[in-house]
């Protein structure tokens, strides 16, 4: 799955107005090519936070057994018709 950070800088300057400017890195870790690929990146509220941008961040999820999942699956399907 791709990975994407965002980043702002405010800058401050005596004779002009606060200006806000956002920044999207967004990071490709697959080997897959992204040839044709269009992104959009559409930010609501900024969140003030420190964080490496330079490192990938990998959340951890967790790990279901197949044992659990395939009840389920023959309830989406209709296995004996």
């Amino acid at each position: 799955m791709p990975i994407w950070k965002t980043s702002y800088r405010l800058i401050l300057d005596e004779n002009k107005k606060p200006y806000l400017q956002g920044w999207a890195i967004l990071e490709n870790p697959t080997d897959e090519d992204w040839s044709n690929v269009q992104m959009s990146f559409v930010a609501g509220n900024p969140i003030s936070f420190s964080m490496d941008l330079y490192t990938s961040y990998y959340p951890q999820r967790p790990v279901i057994s197949l044992a659990s999942i395939v009840p389920l699956v023959g309830a989406l399907f209709d296995v004996e018709n």
